[in-house]
């Protein structure tokens, strides 16, 4: 492959479902809501916001990564790297280790104060290691986030598209320096794919790196999953698309490990009250789904708590209500994933049909 120019290309979603682990607990908030769009009222207001264990999991790494990046301990952060590079460990919704430690390192999840302080200690690093490739892609990745703030700041419109070309610009040219021929880094692909995700006019070139991070790392389930993302109708691709390629990968998976794949791709689905997610969901394998879910919950005992929000996600558009209100009852009660349901409106009416009370 030759070495990539990136600087004309656009900035996409980065990952809800790992940002969402990034900040630090505070105490669930009740949620008073008295109407709803869709008209009905409940008498219930102790709803409570619920973390997930495995957003617990990824938020404790990631500020892990950050500490690591304020105390300048850059052996330490480059150690833990290739351990999740030599690895590739993933977490329980396809996420890999390595990619959570680079959103660490990277992405902020405060103000855009912070993330000029963030990208300063990176700047910093990257000065006293120029070689290291560690420090250029969290960089870059860095830059993501800082389109991501300026996209939606309070600036003006010439002073956001000021920001804009200017972080792209430099995103683009710390990419292209860390780029290694031969064999690119794995995390090196998977911002390659995250950064230009969601754009129609880019699908070219994310079909590429997607084609060469399945060439060399066809056994992360990550990089399907942002294969699976980009199909997705939010993203430019056509009705049944992301259906297709996720039954491919889990027939080439076969059995068990197939089913696994298919629900961790339902799950990755893009989330938000503009993702049209119910398109997506329209129509998708629920059988299938059903089962992988299933096996998710059940490989320990912590993780019924984080794979409930999504499969009851999943079982509302299935419109299996049998399912659905069993995970109401046993795991879910009242508390809301956020990183599971589009709005809070979503997550009450799929509670209201699942107990029938509508």
């Amino acid at each position: 492959m030759s070495k990539p120019i990136l600087s004309l290309l656009l900035c996409g979603a980065l990952l809800p479902v790992v940002v969402a682990g990034c900040r630090k607990d505070s105490p669930p908030e009740a949620i008073e809501i008295k109407t709803y769009t869709n008209g009905w009222k409940t008498e219930d207001t102790d709803y409570v916001r619920f973390r997930t264990p495995l957003l617990e999991d990824q938020g404790v790494l990631m500020r892990e990564m950050e500490a690591l990046l304020k105390a300048k301990d850059y052996a330490a952060i480059e150690k833990r790297v290739a351990e999740y590079r030599r690895t590739k460990e993933e977490f329980l919704n396809g996420i890999t280790k390595l990619q959570v430690a680079y959103m660490g390192l990277g992405w902020v999840p405060g103000s855009e104060a912070d993330w000029r302080a963030k990208n300063q200690l990176l700047q910093q690093w990257r000065k006293k290691h120029p070689q290291s490739l560690t420090a250029q892609i969290a960089l870059a990745s860095n830059y993501i986030a800082g389109v991501w703030f300026v996209k939606n700041s309070g600036h003006n419109a010439v002073e956001r598209d000021r920001l804009w070309k200017q972080r792209w610009k430099a995103m683009g040219a710390v990419f292209n320096e860390s780029y290694r021929s031969g064999k690119p880094l794995l995390e090196w692909l998977l911002l390659a794919q995250q950064s230009v995700n969601g754009y129609p006019d880019s699908r070219k070139t994310f079909d590429k790196f997607t084609q060469e991070a399945v060439n060399d790392y066809g056994n992360v389930t990550q990089v399907h999953l942002y294969a699976v993302q980009n199909l997705t109708q939010i993203n430019g691709g056509k009705p049944g698309q992301w259906q297709a390629y996720a039954a491919k990968i889990a027939n080439q998976l076969k059995g068990e490990a197939g089913d696994r794949f298919y629900a961790q791709a339902v799950w990755f689905l893009p989330k938000g009250a503009k993702s049209k997610q119910s398109a997506d969901l329209k129509s998708f394998d629920w059988p299938r789904a059903k089962r992988g879910f299933e096996l998710l919950m059940n490989e320990n005992p912590q993780n019924p708590e984080s794979v409930a929000g999504p499969y009851a996600v999943a079982a509302w558009h299935a419109r299996d209500r049998q399912t659905l209100k069993l995970l109401f009852e046993k795991h879910i009660g009242k508390r809301i994933d956020n990183s599971a349901w589009e709005t809070i409106s979503d997550f009450l009416a799929a509670r209201r049909w699942a107990m029938r009370k509508e």
